[in-house]
């Protein structure tokens, strides 16, 4: 999210707020017949833009619980289906960085999510690669036939 506050020479307040990730945009212009002191206007600035900082914490925090909640999914259908073929201590540590995402989804603090994503992430490398020689022995198996 993306805030741009102007003041023109007729004293208008102009705020443009754009969502970085959409594009889209909004424009308001603020035309008071209320004169404002500076003061105030800095307090409503200041106002919006911890609005701001809301809104974009927020949305890291959605965006890192949906990656989480995809990653869990992925990670228990990829033991269903080549589980048994990786190394048991590779396997542990999976199993305790899931057990970690999924604390972490319980919490509402974003960086420790992000961290745990992460180390999904990283620990199941060698479940992806199994799920792919998987997928390719099944396509020629499939291909063989």
């Amino acid at each position: 999210m993306g805030v741009q506050i102007e003041i023109d020479a007729n004293g208008i307040l102009h705020v443009l707020a754009r969502d970085t990730k959409t594009g889209a945009e909004k424009t308001v212009a603020i035309n008071s017949a209320v004169d404002l002191s500076d003061e105030a206007v800095d307090a409503m600035i200041s106002e919006s833009l911890n609005h701001a900082f809301d809104d974009m914490s927020e949305r890291v925090w959605t965006e890192s619980k949906l990656k989480a909640e995809e990653m869990l999914s992925a990670v228990a259908a990829a033991f269903e289906r080549v589980g048994n073929s990786i190394d048991s201590i590779e396997k542990e540590i999976i199993l305790r960085a899931f057990s970690l995402l999924r604390e972490a989804l319980g919490t509402n603090d974003s960086k420790r999510l992000q961290a745990a994503n992460a180390t999904l992430d990283d620990a199941t490398q060698g479940l992806a690669a199994a799920i792919v020689q998987k997928a390719m022995q099944d396509a020629t198996i499939t291909g063989s036939t």
